[in-house]
């Protein structure tokens, strides 16, 4: 996230929290008005997409936010589909 988010967007990093799991670090999007999630949506998707030969980590990365956190994002009552 910190690539993601800064140094462009220290404001919305600082919004969104950070938990650690037992073996995985969450985020939560929680405290994010409609404008925020929505933006943060964009730029974790723009990463993604930009990504060139992306590590092991980051191929799971992606794994887990296409195939577990956009069906949650996409179901969410900010969420506005561009």
């Amino acid at each position: 996230m910190d690539k993601v988010f800064l140094p462009s967007y220290p404001k919305l990093h600082k919004v969104i929290k950070s938990e650690e799991g037992e073996y995985l670090k969450f985020y939560s999007f929680a405290e994010l008005d409609k404008e925020q999630f929505n933006q943060a949506v964009k730029l974790i998707r723009e990463y993604i997409a930009k990504q060139k030969n992306p590590t092991e980590w980051q191929k799971v990365a992606q794994v887990v936010w296409v195939e577990i956190a956009e069906p949650y994002i996409i179901q969410d009552k900010r969420y506005q589909k561009t």
